[in-house]
């Protein structure tokens, strides 16, 4: 690849000293640049072509793409918002604004944009597609569902507006009508390791884990670069009660990406399953250095807790176990200083009781009779 670029920029170069003012060649050129990771050469290219061209677009939409991908998001910005200043129906430079504004989260202006370019094509599918998945991440999956029936209806052939849709289907926790949509995408096309991937979760979630392994390998077979598709792997394998192969996928997912908190969990509480408690107070301790959410911080100290009285290490458990429940009431109490109306703990049952998940894990079995243990656990079942 790198040798195919060195030629396309040297081809380019040759073109430039017959014509000085070749256009083409000098985006081209900039193009191979951007492609070799040479970012700051390849906006000189693009400004020789601004230069010789104030008007064209594709220099600024290029331009702004290599400013983007130096996370220099507000001037690329600039260079697409020159861009649908001239032309304001030119796709790629709306689509890499919208993108750098969810880079940014002003999702709400990306909305407002897209309506503007529904209203100057409102045949083109890709638009409704990614108008739908800016919804999506709003937080907003009906109305993001929407938005890609309206992409189908544009284009029945659509694989990717099938995926997010199925996607979308997922998170609402309609898994059967996703599947449906997973399987329409892959007959479309094949290589959509996405669809595979979130056909996977639509099957774990059915208590199909087994079904749901022979579409994560798939997805990987296909993409293996997709931390993601490991990481549910990992919980389907714990569904099936194989810690030490779920483990292996969870391994996958730090090797790729070490940063992925959630993952770092989930290994986390698989780790003490196979015997490996050192390696569970690490990946725990890892996660709290990272300074993480109140809930992910009280998981992960439970898990040390857990991961100390194995070791014997009374009161190492008894201190994370302390923290763990002191997270957990701090996230009650500001539940309860956010609600105007009283406090309806119903809606408190996705936060983990874990005073009532250290009385019943066999975990803390040599530190159950201790007073201070029996003093940390007994307390009021906040999701009664």
């Amino acid at each position: 690849m790198k040798r195919k670029l060195e030629e396309e920029i040297e081809k380019c170069r040759r073109a430039i000293d017959l014509d000085a003012s070749d256009i083409d060649a000098y985006i081209k050129w900039g193009n191979a640049l951007d492609d070799l990771g040479r970012f700051e050469e390849a906006m000189e290219k693009y400004q020789h072509v601004i230069d010789l061209d104030a008007s064209n677009v594709t220099a600024y939409t290029n331009w702004g793409i290599t400013l983007f991908e130096l996370e220099r998001l507000e001037e690329a910005l600039e260079k697409f918002h020159k861009v649908t200043a001239m032309d304001a129906s030119y796709t790629s430079a709306n689509i890499n604004w919208g993108t750098t504004l969810i880079r940014l989260g002003r999702l709400a202006e990306v909305v407002e944009e897209f309506q503007k370019l529904i209203d100057l094509d409102a045949s083109n599918a890709d638009l409704y597609l990614i108008w739908g998945e800016m919804l999506e991440k709003l937080g907003r999956p009906k109305d993001a569902i929407g938005k890609y029936e309206q992409a189908i209806n544009c284009d029945a052939l659509h694989p990717r507006a099938y995926v997010s849709w199925g996607l979308s289907l997922v998170r609402m926790g309609n898994s059967e009508a996703a599947i449906e949509k997973f399987q329409l995408a892959t007959d479309l096309d094949p290589s959509q390791a996405l669809a595979y991937s979130g056909w996977g979760v639509a099957l774990t979630k059915l208590n199909r884990s087994k079904e749901a392994i022979e579409k994560f390998q798939l997805a990987t077979d296909l993409d293996p670069s997709h931390a993601l598709t490991y990481v549910n792997w990992g919980i389907a394998l714990d569904n099936l009660d194989k810690p030490q192969e779920a483990n292996e996928q969870y391994q996958k997912v730090i090797a790729l990406d070490p940063s992925y908190s959630n993952t770092a969990i989930d290994w986390g509480s698989i780790l003490p399953r196979v015997g490996r408690h050192e390696g569970a107070i690490k990946k725990s301790q890892q996660i709290l250095d990272g300074n993480p959410s109140v809930m992910t911080a009280a998981k992960a100290y439970f898990t040390m807790a857990c991961s100390y009285a194995l070791l014997d290490d009374s009161l190492n458990s008894l201190r994370c176990l302390t923290l763990a429940i002191e997270k957990q009431t701090s996230l009650i109490l500001n539940f309860q200083r956010s609600t105007h109306r009283g406090v309806n703990f119903k809606s408190l049952r996705h936060i983990p009781d874990y005073r009532q998940l250290a009385k019943q894990a066999s975990s803390f079995d040599s530190i159950r009779d201790l007073p201070e243990f029996q003093k940390l656990v007994e307390s009021p079942n906040w999701t009664r």
